[in-house]
């Protein structure tokens, strides 16, 4: 499933669309929040937050996987990505939300755009 969702701009200015890209029976996601801080020496990095709903998720019985999360920021001529991973065995391992993603990339000028991907492997 693919959906349109907006977040606030970090530098000021309109909305900045964000693409969400759910695959099959993985965890849909609620919101997105962009923002800047520093990173490992880099003051306006990308930090990110993404809400989730875990209410149509497929959890098979007694197994355990990988739930992924990958973040895409679009700026004028680059690509800031940030991912994490969690191994689940259930829906309440997800939680409702995931504030700590972040990059040392602050990109290279305005945001254009922000693509999330959610799926289990």
């Amino acid at each position: 499933m693919v959906k349109l969702l907006q977040t606030n701009n970090p530098d000021g200015g309109p909305r900045i669309p964000v693409v969400v890209d759910i695959r099959s029976g993985s965890v849909d996601v609620t919101k997105v929040e962009i923002t800047r801080g520093d990173n490992e020496g880099s003051t306006r990095a990308f930090h990110a937050a993404v809400g989730f709903d875990t209410s149509a998720a497929l959890f098979p019985e007694g197994a355990s996987r990988g739930f992924y999360v990958e973040v895409y920021v679009l700026t004028e001529g680059w690509v800031a990505t940030m991912q994490d991973v969690l191994t689940v065995e259930k829906e309440s391992d997800i939680g409702k939300s995931w504030d700590d993603l972040v990059t040392t990339s602050g990109g290279d000028g305005p945001i254009h755009a922000v693509l999330v991907k959610t799926w289990f492997e």
